[in-house]
């Protein structure tokens, strides 16, 4: 994913704010999220990063990913020139049926193979 805070901070409603200020952390889709996470967070700098490494990089997206927008991948996609995109059609965020995880082991044991 190209942006986890960005993700984060959309999900987050006014009651799990008041639980962060409360308690310190809350509840983030089965998640501890705490304070100091997201403080973390905000100070990497994630795509500055990503865009100085030179491999190659294989990205295996779902086409029907609701957790992490496709468009999370086109910018990866950006930044990396060496990647290179795999959508498996119809996949949810989890590879959810046999067939789409059989085809994300298979793509990535054939990047293994042509890269190593």
């Amino acid at each position: 994913m190209a942006d986890l805070e960005e993700l984060i901070k959309q999900e987050q409603t006014e009651e799990q704010n008041e639980e962060l200020t409360r308690k310190g952390y809350t509840d983030s889709s089965g998640n501890r999220i705490g304070k100091t996470f997201l403080t973390t967070l905000s100070q990497v700098k994630k795509i500055e990063t990503l865009s100085a490494y030179q491999g190659e990089v294989l990205i295996i997206h779902g086409t029907e990913d609701k957790t992490v927008p496709l468009e999370h991948a086109y910018r990866l996609i950006k930044v990396l020139p060496s990647s290179r995109l795999k959508k498996i059609k119809g996949a949810d965020h989890t590879y959810n049926r046999v067939d789409w995880e059989e085809e994300v082991l298979k793509e990535t044991v054939n990047f293994f193979r042509e890269k190593l």
